[in-house]
């Protein structure tokens, strides 16, 4: 279905228009500029509507999956669970949200201890209890809990079920079609020889590939596969070699997998972890990044860096069920509303006023809530309602 334009329509069907690019800090404008370019950020908000569990509740369902596993001869995982209870315990007393990342990142550290704190830098390991650092051992319950973590997950976001495809490609059309303010945004099509979306995402699953896949488009992704399926990381293309669908994922990405060789691997069905791959083993998933992100690690830092000039260069964002519980990208919107006088956001969440006012105060007054969840917002049909 062809796409069309309406310029007069941008009222509360139109959830933000892109501002005029302009020359910053002595920049010349990117190669997106040649485009109609939105920015989209989105949380697992949006991957609710398609059964995908937020960040929280997939911890809580895991929790409820060790509870549930105990049929005859099934592991007892009563030391796990114990275990968990204690993480959160720690990470709440200090101010932390427990969620699927933070649990990771706790997991990922106690796997090597040492590795991780010397990473943290010198404070951390002046003001840990136990001295020297070298002498901390890896902790065998965690190693095992951040193991079934992984299987889990897996488990939870890479789906191939047939029905997945139209209603996949139903909510991100209607979504992206209410973006950039068409008047019937149910049935029209974005116009892809006049518009870029800069997507990025915290989500893991495979939503915005499936969508792509079904639309006939190819996503820039700031990656190429060498060698049949192993990774490497090419930031740089999203400028060189931008495409309709520029795709971030921030918190990675499903069907990536690292090595013991330390190669990482683009592979569908996902590998999992102590899986054989020729003579190498699959040792973690790329998913949650975790304690990489305190570090200048590819390729968080790349997207990091596209995430800031992208909003500059858009003035403006819509945000789509995006909680605001990772530092590092809140900092990011925070540094761009604050050097941009004429900065605008739209934030579609259920509770959106609420998060806002707890999470980010320093959008108040350039951003325009919309207090719905998206399948509300887009007018999705319901399950029931098809009779399934």
């Amino acid at each position: 279905m062809a796409g069309f334009w309406n310029d007069d329509y941008c009222n509360d069907n139109c959830i933000s228009r892109a501002g005029t690019p302009k020359e910053r800090y002595g920049e010349k404008p990117s190669l997106i500029d040649t485009l109609e370019t939105h920015v989209v950020f989105l949380g697992a908000g949006a991957s609710v509507p398609l059964d995908f569990p937020g960040s929280v509740d997939v911890v809580s369902q895991f929790i409820e999956f060790l509870k549930g596993d105990q049929e005859e001869g099934a592991p007892d995982y009563t030391v796990l669970l114990g275990k968990i209870s204690k993480l959160r315990e720690q990470i709440e007393t200090n101010g932390i949200d427990f969620d699927s990342e933070s649990l990771y990142q706790c997991l990922e550290g106690y796997s090597d201890p040492p590795l991780y704190v010397r990473m943290a830098g010198p404070f951390p390991t002046i003001v840990c209890r136990e001295q020297p650092v070298k002498n901390f051992t890896a902790d065998k319950d965690c190693l095992e809990i951040k193991t079934l973590f992984e299987e889990f997950i897996i488990k939870k976001y890479y789906r191939s079920d047939p029905q997945l495809k139209p209603a996949t490609r139903m909510l991100v059309n209607r979504l992206l079609a209410r973006v950039i303010g068409l008047s019937d945004w149910k049935n029209t099509l974005p116009n892809w020889k006049q518009t870029r979306f800069e997507i990025f995402t915290t989500n893991y699953d495979n939503v915005l590939e499936i969508y792509t896949d079904e639309e006939g488009l190819v996503p820039q992704r700031g990656f190429k596969i060498v060698g049949g399926d192993e990774i490497v990381f090419t930031p740089d293309e999203f400028e060189r070699a931008p495409a309709s669908i520029n795709l971030y994922k921030l918190h990675g990405s499903v069907e990536l997998s690292r090595l013991n060789n330390g190669k990482i691997i683009s592979k569908l069905p996902p590998g999992l972890p102590g899986e054989s791959h020729g003579s190498a083993k699959v040792v973690s998933k790329v998913m949650v990044y975790g304690i990489e992100k305190n570090v200048i690690a590819e390729p968080y830092f790349d997207l990091l860096v596209r995430l800031k000039k992208r909003l500059l260069e858009a003035k403006s964002c819509t945000i789509v069920g995006y909680s605001f519980r990772d530092p590092w990208i809140t900092q990011i919107i925070k540094d761009v509303a604050h050097n941009l006088g004429d900065f605008r956001v739209t934030y579609l969440s259920k509770a959106a006023t609420t998060t806002l006012k707890a999470k980010a105060p320093f959008l108040t007054g350039i951003t325009n809530c919309i207090d719905k969840a998206l399948e509300e917002y887009l007018e999705l049909p319901s399950a029931d309602a098809d009779g399934g």
